[in-house]
């Protein structure tokens, strides 16, 4: 951020479960602890768990469609994202055309 990177906080890459250790912070909270970030892009549903960002086939389906057309749509041409080795895994291995394994493997893989 000093050297002119943007930071875009994006709820999007949240990890995949339910789970407490899985489940984000009110932004509220987040923005006192890290009052250097710009919390107003982030989606006010955050961190309930319904919706995209359920712990469902739908939801991380709908949620690693949308990560994946935003890195598309950004105009830099070097992004680092920050993320869950979970979602990661079923954003780039599980939704691309050479990795696809049935939609049953997105729920056995965040579970496993």
């Amino acid at each position: 951020m000093e050297r002119g990177v943007p930071v875009i906080l994006c709820p999007e890459w949240q990890e995949n479960s339910d789970m407490p250790c899985d489940t984000g912070t009110e932004i509220s909270a987040m923005e006192q602890e890290w009052p250097q970030f710009d919390w107003s892009t982030v989606d006010p549903e955050y961190p309930a768990k319904t919706g995209i960002y359920a712990f469902s086939k739908e939801g991380l389906t709908q949620r690693g469609i949308a990560a994946r057309k935003w890195l598309r749509d950004r105009p830099e041409k070097v992004i680092a994202v920050v993320s869950h080795s979970g979602f990661v895994r079923l954003t780039f291995i599980l939704f691309s055309p050479m990795g696809q394994r049935g939609s049953e493997a997105v729920l056995e893989l965040t579970r496993g």
